[in-house]
């Protein structure tokens, strides 16, 4: 339930902007840096998209 949270977070600009408490409550913080980049669409090198990759596995379910 948390992770589908995150991903509506992701879609909804406004809702991040409203409450970015909810993203606090759900992200673990290692994994702060890459959900910005995410957002951002900014991940330029190859550290920065494994830590996307690594992101989007624990979104999907992952432990990483």
């Amino acid at each position: 339930m948390q992770r589908a949270l995150l991903w509506l977070l992701s879609d909804d600009a406004g809702l991040r902007a409203e409450r970015p408490d909810l993203v606090a409550a759900v992200l673990p913080e290692r994994h702060r840096p890459a959900w910005e980049l995410e957002i951002a669409g900014s991940a330029d090198s190859e550290e920065q998209e494994d830590a996307v990759v690594a992101l989007e596995d624990w979104i999907q379910g992952g432990t990483a």
